[in-house]
């Protein structure tokens, strides 16, 4: 074995520690891919079993190649950052070793040989651990990913039973290892160079990782935080490097955790969305075909449709009632007959600002309820029974996407004309208002027009039956029979009913939300780690290359508490500087997720606060708990010796 493969061994077998958060970087990074490449393939082979060989086209084989490596970009780049890191430390606790070296006729390229092979012999060790681990991660979200298409399939959310088969090839480890050693290799090379070029006398003196020059603290410091707390900050500055690197895989760990937090927020707002009446486990809907009859002119000329009248919707939700004695709501809608042109006067300054009614009349939506809720309702607003109530809200979205509810109406009693659409126009008097806190979800679950009125009675286009029934599946199919018996052209009710069975749907898609979360933390959590060991690392062997420092400290007086004060302190200074640039980075990220995902649905932005909560104690408790640590070693050696030892 060549001088410099075995001083590279050397190390590894001296400094443990050091070695095991090395081998376990390298490790979790060739998990990583391999359990990427293993997923990516057992996708290729379900569908190509779904769809058949045939139907297979090398495009979708490119795509999910593609996706994949977008993955694997992700991966190579934190565990490059890490694991170069790792090398960087080491290389700078061998300074010296390199210097005695150099002086005795060692050349650049036996210098950075030693380096690279400290590589080489952690891939040969972290590489295999790597690859089954990442076998065993395959494994584990195959057989996740598999029970969630199953549940999918059996509740008939699928056509097709689809799972996911356990896929490796020669290929697979092929590039799982070849990746992994490269990026090992690309990440050793850089310390390796730079160990190389230092100069012996400095190497001897073990200059390079710390700058004594311009340590200087703010008298607000001290006096704040004592002499411990101006120690603390020179540290951090005289150890720019190995801090800069801690600091730098925190804020990668926080900006991955909080840009899954607000992807998970985000998947959450999306099913809010798609279920915005909550406790609602089912419903029934009756909508009408709708003719447009237009004159040689083009001019709506008459509008056919059928509704249904309050006594027939009254009829079937009493039907409905009658399994197992559910309640059951009913809510109704006039969306196509009226339009009408509210006064100047009655518009608020934020509709005046929209320019909502600036291009001539609006749609006036009449809605109805089952009469208990309309009694209810009535008494809410103030007025009697019979009369009508504008609904006063209003969601709005600007041509830049951004979306506002706010109270469109200045309201007053006041009398308005409806006009007709193919029906004579009909004046409506408003006696009572609602505001948007004060009127039900599932009123404003069809949706929004510039002028919603809740009227006694009216002809309701599209009609929505819902109830809180635990069996949810038992009470569909009965919906499905009272819909058939009542509505259909020869019931003498034209139109269309549906019947969904809210809660299984639901479940069904946080299912699909859960499955995908899993996936998304699982990969999150693993760049952490990654990033992680990076931080552990730097912290040891910075607080071992300061033997001789704490030993010093000690020798003039300085107590066990005071050093431990000092390095409480550069833990909450590395913390605090990682919190300042991850979390508005991490913001950023989370707020440029959710632009993307807000072009597919309007959805809120949310800061993701519980991510931030945990960032936050996180950070504060790795550093702190890692500092103790390590620094807990350091004090059961001899002051002398340490002095002596460590002395140039």
């Amino acid at each position: 074995m060549k001088l410099t493969a075995k001083l590279a061994l050397s190390q590894i077998k001296t400094q443990k520690g050091h070695t095991i958060m090395t081998v376990l970087g390298i490790a979790l990074s060739s998990a990583m891919l391999t359990a990427t490449a293993g997923l990516v393939l057992s996708t290729q082979r379900a569908f190509e079993i779904v769809l058949g060989r045939d139907s297979y086209t090398p495009a979708r084989t490119a795509a999910l190649i593609a996706v994949g490596c977008v993955f694997a970009t992700m991966i190579i780049a934190a565990s490059v950052i890490v694991v170069s890191n790792a090398f960087r430390m080491s290389a700078s606790e061998r300074t010296r070793q390199f210097g005695i070296l150099k002086s005795v006729g060692a050349t650049k390229k036996q210098i950075a040989e030693s380096v690279i092979y400290e590589g080489v012999f952690l891939s040969v060790i972290g590489i295999p651990l790597g690859v089954i681990a990442g076998l065993l991660v395959e494994l584990f979200g195959i057989s996740v990913a598999n029970n969630s298409l199953g549940y999918m399939y059996e509740s008939n959310a699928f056509a097709i039973d689809i799972r996911l088969p356990f896929a490796v090839s020669p290929l697979m480890f092929l590039l799982a290892v070849a990746v992994s050693f490269v990026t090992v290799i690309l990440s050793a090379w850089r310390p390796a160079r730079k160990a190389a070029n230092i100069a012996a006398i400095d190497a001897v003196r073990a200059k390079g990782e710390v700058k004594i020059k311009n340590a200087r603290t703010s008298k607000l410091t001290a006096k704040l935080f004592g002499f411990e707390g101006a120690l603390a900050a020179k540290s951090v500055k005289r150890s720019r490097r190995g801090f800069r690197a801690t600091v730098v895989s925190l804020t990668i760990s926080i900006v991955l955790v909080m840009v899954a937090g607000a992807f998970s927020a985000a998947m959450n707002a999306t099913i809010r969305l798609a279920f915005p009446v909550s406790g609602i486990t089912a419903f029934a809907q009756f909508s009408s075909p709708i003719e447009y009859t237009y004159g040689d002119d083009s001019e709506l000329e008459n509008i056919n449709y059928s509704t249904i009248d309050a006594h027939t919707a009254e009829k079937i939700i009493a039907k409905l009632r009658e399994y197992n004695g559910v309640r059951v709501s009913g809510v109704g809608m006039n969306n196509i007959t009226y339009t009408v042109t509210p006064p100047e006067e009655m518009m608020t300054d934020k509709t005046r600002q929209t320019g909502i009614l600036a291009h001539g009349p609006t749609r006036a939506i009449l809605m109805m309820v089952d009469g208990g809720a309309y009694a209810g309702l009535c008494e809410k607003a103030g007025v009697p029974v019979g009369s009508n109530i504008l609904l006063n809200t209003l969601r709005f979205t600007s041509d830049r996407g951004k979306t506002s509810v706010f109270t469109p109406y200045n309201f007053a009693k006041q009398t308005l004309t409806l006009t007709g659409n193919g029906a004579p126009d009909t004046e409506i008097t408003l006696d009572g208002v609602l505001s948007s806190d004060e009127i039900p979800a599932e009123m404003l679950s069809f949706g929004q027009a510039a002028l919603m009125i809740l009227v006694p009675r009216t002809d309701a286009n599209v009609y929505h039956w819902y109830t809180n029934a635990k069996d949810s599946t038992g009470f569909a199919e009965y919906a499905k029979s009272v819909m058939a018996e009542n509505i259909g052209s020869d019931k003498g009710l034209p139109g269309y009913y549906h019947v969904s069975d809210i809660a299984t749907f639901k479940l069904q898609q946080e299912t699909i939300a859960g499955t995908v979360m899993f996936f998304v933390y699982g990969f999150v959590g693993m760049l952490a780690l990654i990033a992680l060991t990076s931080v552990i690392s730097t912290i040891s062997t910075n607080l071992r290359a300061r033997r001789r420092e704490f030993a010093v400290l000690r020798s003039v007086g300085m107590t066990s508490d005071g050093i431990r004060k000092m390095l409480n302190l550069e833990s909450v200074i590395s913390s605090a500087r990682s919190l300042l640039y991850g979390l508005p980075i991490g913001l950023l990220c989370a707020y440029g997720l959710y632009s993307g995902m807000r072009l597919a649905a309007e959805i809120p932005f949310r800061v993701p606060w519980l991510a931030v909560a945990g960032c936050v104690v996180g950070i504060f408790s790795i550093t702190w708990v890692t500092m103790r640590f390590a620094a807990s070693r350091t004090r059961k050696s001899n002051l002398i010796e340490t002095i002596r030892r460590e002395g140039v």
